[in-house]
């Protein structure tokens, strides 16, 4: 590798990570959800910590493919897997206290290649209430989920793909 293309990657690497670090403060803010001198320079303090960890201990996980799908787009993942969060909890408040069906378990076939992104899905998919990612294959997903029957299957399916999998993508819709 030449000088050049050397220090062009060391450029995106540097660039990708400032785009993480800014993407670990603002959840580090809305965690919090204070905002002041003092919750600023803790954060920036957490994140730094966090990044300088991960360069020292966990350097085998790729986050590049995170950092390069961009601040915003992971922003929009992150709302949308907390919208998904409270909508879910409240959908299976109603499955427990009027009965729920016996859950199903069904695969997810994702076109992403990159394993951390698919591992957000994963991620997302198990934080939300009702759902489990039982295995990752690959690009696909053993899902273990409260749903009844095929058509629901189907609509959570569509609710990856179109609500997780497009945002990481940039909008572009699935194979």
């Amino acid at each position: 590798m030449n000088d050049k293309s050397e220090k062009k990657r060391r450029g995106e690497l540097s660039r990708g990570g400032l785009t993480l670090a800014g993407a670990l403060f603002v959840f580090w803010l809305l965690l919090t959800g204070r905002f002041g001198l003092r919750m600023t320079v803790t954060g920036i303090l957490a994140v730094g910590i966090t990044l300088s960890f991960y360069r020292r201990f966990l350097n085998y996980f790729n986050l590049e493919p995170v950092a390069a799908t961009g601040f915003f787009r992971i922003l929009r993942f992150a709302v949308r897997v907390g919208q998904d969060i409270f909508v879910s909890a409240w959908a299976h408040m109603k499955r427990v206290v009027y009965g729920s069906p016996s859950p199903e378990m069904f695969t997810v076939t994702l076109s992403l290649e990159e394993p951390m992104l698919i591992a957000l899905i994963a991620n997302a998919i198990t934080l939300t209430p009702g759902s489990m990612t039982v295995e990752v294959n690959g690009s696909e997903l053993t899902v273990l989920a409260f749903v009844d029957g095929e058509e629901e299957v189907q609509a959570f399916r569509q609710q990856v793909h179109t609500r997780y999998e497009q945002v990481l993508r940039g909008g572009r819709t699935h194979a």
